[in-house]
């Protein structure tokens, strides 16, 4: 079976069997909780996951959890009451000396309404330094679980046997084991987490709430507190929506811990993904990160003229990508072309045992540490990958797009669909595209289509708009 045909059966299966009115323990409904990770599960064992790597030891961890705890002058609990309330990604990319948010960092320091920034530790640490203002840590939340423990052992049993026979796979002993001790944490940690966010938004106080990473379970626990409290709450996409789960549902439906609205790139994400919110409140607004990273490069590459034609593979753990990156860079006349493969974030630390074959190959192999993906999708003639968020906002730059039909591709459909890139079965196939030297986009493209411009402009005229229909009501 396809990935995409799975994902659509995985759709179709949770809406006629009713997982989500029907699968309850306890008084909670956990469907919606679950059904991420399980997915996720399903990708792993399938060979369509993606390699995570460099998880920090868990008494590393625990240690600077101890010294976050006690550092009261991040402390959120301390804040004073502000407007505008942000979880931000902790998963900061380095620009020069600081480490930056590329979700929130840019537009927000323009933002004239009072404000306040949450960040959780990514991997057990907060990067440091950074220049984001009104920063707070949110870590040691939760000290005890529920007063009574609840065993999910027999429903979580029942759970995966009737996946089982209805979607006809297996969950693995490890796989069985992993997403047991996720159901355990949801269900007898969920009332601890919410009356720590309970506490969090009164002391705050803000007037709408913007996070990334919306279906992270502590953010979807976040929601529905914020719900309860009338605040209403915005995603900001962050990749990719198109044939992602957490996103797509066969019809509208009430989900206490879905947010009120999203914010997409552009037009594509607010009118293809099956969002179960109504689709006024889907607003393309851009990426400020992207905007800027643009113009930066249109100046600094202004009059320059390069040695070799580049070409970027941009990787996000699948193997065939990098075997077709070595298979090229031997067709390819090197005193002419450079082929580089810029790793993904989670395979910077032991990406030689996760393809052995690259460091013996022709390639260039990009860490992130010297440049940042906006500096590859600016010099870089062609672009290649299989399911990047940077392939999409390679739309926003002058270069060739190829999509490579491996792992989740599928998820770049509408980067074909819409004039902006090719698909390529090969690297024989990428060669002769490469060599008859036409372009692989259209010339008649809508230029918003992934990302809307003027973005400070939309994201500001659109929180002044929500907050003015909240002080209405």
């Amino acid at each position: 079976m396809q990935i995409s045909d799975m994902f659509d059966c995985f759709l179709q299966y949770e809406e006629e069997h009713e997982l989500f009115e029907r699968k309850e323990i306890a008084g909670i409904r956990y469907w919606y909780y679950l059904r991420y990770p399980i997915w996720q599960a399903m990708m792993q064992m399938s060979g369509w996951g993606i390699n995570i790597t460099g998880k920090t030891g868990k008494k590393a961890a625990e240690r600077t959890l101890e010294r976050i705890e006690r550092n009261t002058i991040r402390n959120p609990m301390l804040s004073m009451q502000k407007e505008v309330l942000i979880f931000n990604s902790p998963r900061r990319v380095k620009y020069g000396s600081y480490y930056q948010c590329i979700y929130t960092d840019e537009w927000l320091q323009d933002l004239k309404r009072s404000y306040c920034v949450c960040e959780s530790a990514y991997q057990g640490q907060h990067f440091k330094p950074v220049r984001t203002k009104h920063l707070k840590y949110i870590d040691c939340k939760v000290k005890a679980v529920q007063k009574q423990k609840i065993d999910v052992r027999e429903e979580f049993s029942s759970l995966l046997s009737e996946l089982e026979n209805g979607l006809g796979v297996h969950f693995d002993n490890q796989t069985k084991k992993s997403l047991l001790v996720s159901f355990d944490s949801i269900i007898n940690h969920r009332a601890g987490i919410m009356a720590y966010y309970d506490r969090l938004l009164h002391r705050i106080n803000p007037k709408i709430i913007f996070l990334v990473n919306g279906y992270d379970f502590e953010h979807i626990l976040m929601v529905e507190t914020a719900k309860k409290r009338g605040i209403p709450t915005v995603e900001l996409e962050h990749g990719a929506m198109e044939g992602h789960l957490a996103y797509n549902f066969l019809r509208k439906r009430e989900l206490p811990g879905f947010p009120d609205y999203i914010f997409t790139f552009g037009k594509h994400d607010a009118e293809v993904p099956q969002l179960p919110i109504d689709s006024a409140n889907v607003v393309p607004v851009g990426s400020a990160q992207l905007e800027r990273e643009i113009l930066f490069y249109q100046n600094a590459f202004k009059n320059k003229t390069k040695k070799k034609k580049i070409i970027t593979f941009w990787s996000n753990g699948s193997e065939e990508l990098i075997d077709c990156a070595l298979k090229l860079s031997e067709r390819l006349d090197l005193s002419v072309y450079k082929v580089v493969v810029k790793l993904h974030p989670s395979e910077y630390r032991n990406w030689n045992k996760l393809y052995p074959k690259l460091g013996h190959g022709n390639v260039q192999i990009e860490d992130g540490s010297k440049h940042n993906v906006y500096y590859w999708l600016a010099v870089s003639d062609w672009v290649i990958g299989t399911s990047s968020t940077t392939l999409i906002e390679a739309t926003a730059f002058d270069t060739n797009i190829l999509i490579l039909k491996a792992s989740k591709y599928y998820q770049m459909k509408g980067v074909v669909e819409k004039g902006f890139g090719k698909y390529a079965a090969d690297d024989k196939e990428i060669y002769d595209m490469i060599m008859s030297g036409k372009s692989t986009r259209n010339q008649d493209v809508d230029p918003e289509m992934f990302f809307a411009r003027n973005v400070k402009e939309n994201i500001y005229k659109a929180i002044d708009q929500m907050i003015e229909n909240k002080q209405r009501k």
